[in-house]
């Protein structure tokens, strides 16, 4: 509730105030992108629960820290408060976090880790065997504990801001709380920030031992993973399984086994269009070759069969819509939405990151971000932004998926046809629910009445990998077993890792990035990316 709560009025608080936060160095060059929110609502989750880790952590060890006055009786506050209201408790974890967070921890002969904090995270890095967890497993834990920093800190400028005549901003009032923000002081941010990026430039620097090996005499097609063989034949099969699972969905179950017909190469996309609401569904070229957007509920309405199913009578000129038979649609149009999940992470080049790809845009929305689904040269594409560098690079990285015929036609054929019908189920069966409406206006998957996590992908993923090859593989056992493969059979020279010099460019006296952006720039440039770097990617999606 605290963090939530906080959390929820990052919107309202001084943006210049959100910039002094996010900014790690004590200069008043600040960072310009202020403090924000994650790009998914259920990321939250994961950062409250380890402070609920933190100070159960507190509580429990009391005795075996050696904690400042001003520390240990914010402890006892927590302690006192259980028992009582929950603005209570929520005021008593406010100051026992901010009476930790703002102290200098000094190290000594007799205690070389004094800070509860970093004490935490020690504990954290425990298996179960006495034995540590590498590099990679603490990082996670550092990203998190620095955001939670950050807001406790708001929190705290808040607090001032309306209480104290002497912060009459959240501005002044963050500026006043700086040192124990920042690198550079003696902190336990200072402390976090620093062993994070040791720890990340551990990770980055070593290389992991080997978990998988080529089967002999196998011509790099199958690999031995968890004691298990995984071949390129059962990898097809598996996908091979998983389409004919997604058409007849489509086919029989979503579109009852009528046949619609929509001629997918007549398809336009305006790439340089960035109008909110644009779409290639929506832009009036397509609309001849689309048809009514209404039809497959026309279809339901001129079927008896059909219109028994779906429709119990009428009422004052409009149609009461059967409530149990909507339901069931519905998940299966959820269901079909999994499935292109599973497919668009498996079989359209190198997986991405799933929590991008669950909540990628259907159209261009009034924030700026840009639909995900374009068709370009014939490609019927993913259009992704997120690489790891992105953080530290402060922009994003067009990244196109290129899906096979397959699944680029169920992707045209659910959006146009099933869509419009799975906007009414939602209507009709959340009339008062403004955000499931949303989530069927605003993104290309939906489960039901949410959007889809990680986890809903993974598991999918292991139901069907468990089935046709013997092994349970879920997102992150996916990445490893198939990037050797994709690595031998459809891998490309790597032309977009860094901002390179190509000979043309070279000859010209300028780098490749200024070319293209610079020179010679087409409608393809919207697209945030060099126009001769498209093709490969499309090319590395298809071969896989």
């Amino acid at each position: 509730s605290y963090i939530q709560g906080t959390y929820d009025t990052i919107p309202y608080t001084s943006e210049l105030c959100r910039q002094i936060l996010n900014t790690d160095v004590l200069t008043e060059d600040l960072n310009h992108t202020p403090f924000g929110q994650h790009q998914m609502e259920d990321t939250l989750r994961a950062y409250s629960r380890l402070v609920l880790q933190l100070l159960c952590f507190l509580l429990r060890s009391e005795a075996d820290l050696v904690l400042p006055e001003a520390v240990s009786q914010a402890l006892a506050g927590l302690r006192l408060s259980l028992n009582r209201e929950i603005d209570d408790v929520t005021s008593a974890i406010h100051s026992l976090l901010l009476a930790l967070w703002t102290q200098n921890w000094c190290s000594t002969q007799a205690n070389p880790f004094p800070d509860p904090t970093i004490c935490f995270v020690i504990h954290t890095q425990l298996n179960h065997d006495g034995s540590l967890k590498g590099p990679k497993d603490v990082t996670g834990i550092f990203a998190k504990l620095v955001y939670n920093m950050r807001l406790v800190f708001l929190k705290e400028c808040q607090r001032l801001s309306a209480e104290d005549p002497a912060h009459p901003s959240h501005a002044v009032a963050a500026r006043s709380l700086r040192s124990w923000f920042t690198i550079g002081q003696e902190s336990t941010f200072h402390s976090l920030r620093s062993l994070q990026h040791r720890a990340s430039s551990i990770v980055v620097s070593t290389q992991n031992e080997p978990n998988m090996k080529w089967k002999d005499g196998s011509n790099f097609s199958t690999l031995i993973y968890l004691g298990q063989e995984i071949s390129l034949d059962a990898l097809r099969n598996c996908q091979g399984a998983i389409e004919d699972t997604t058409r007849s969905l489509l086919q029989d179950t979503l579109l009852f086994g009528h046949t619609f017909f929509i001629d997918i190469s007549m398809l336009k996309d305006d790439m340089g269009n960035s109008q909110p609401g644009y779409s290639l569904f929506t832009d009036r070229v397509n609309a001849e070759v689309f048809g009514s957007p209404d039809q497959l509920i026309d279809h339901i309405l001129c079927t008896p069969a059909l219109r028994r199913r779906f429709v119990i009578g009428l009422r004052d000129g409009k149609i009461i819509w059967n409530a149990i038979t909507l339901s069931a649609w519905l998940n299966a149009y959820s269901q079909l939405d999994l499935l292109c999940l599973i497919q668009a992470e498996m079989n359209c080049g190198a997986p991405g990151r799933t929590t991008e790809l669950t909540g990628m845009p259907r159209a261009n929305t009034k924030t700026g971000m840009l639909r995900a689904l374009r068709i370009i040269d014939g490609h019927v594409a993913l259009m992704r932004t997120y690489h790891k560098m992105r953080a530290a690079q402060g922009l994003d990285r067009v990244i196109p998926h290129s899906l096979n015929a397959s699944l680029a036609a169920t992707f045209i054929y659910k959006e146009a046809l099933c869509r419009p019908f799975a906007e009414l189920c939602a209507s009709v069966l959340h009339p008062n629910n403004s955000k499931v409406k949303s989530y069927y206006q605003d993104y290309l998957f939906v489960n039901y009445d949410r959007p889809f996590i990680g986890d809903d992908i993974s598991e999918e993923m292991k139901r069907w990998t468990g089935q046709h090859l013997g092994v349970e593989l879920g997102i992150q056992k996916w990445r490893q077993c198939s990037t050797p493969l994709r690595r031998k059979h459809a891998g490309l020279e790597e032309m977009w890792l860094e901002d390179q010099d190509t000979v043309d460019s070279a000859q010209a006296g300028h780098s490749h990035r200024v070319d293209w952006m610079r020179y010679g720039v087409t409608e393809r440039a919207t697209l945030g990316l060099a126009e001769d770097y498209i093709g490969p990617f499309f090319k590395t999606s298809v071969l896989w």
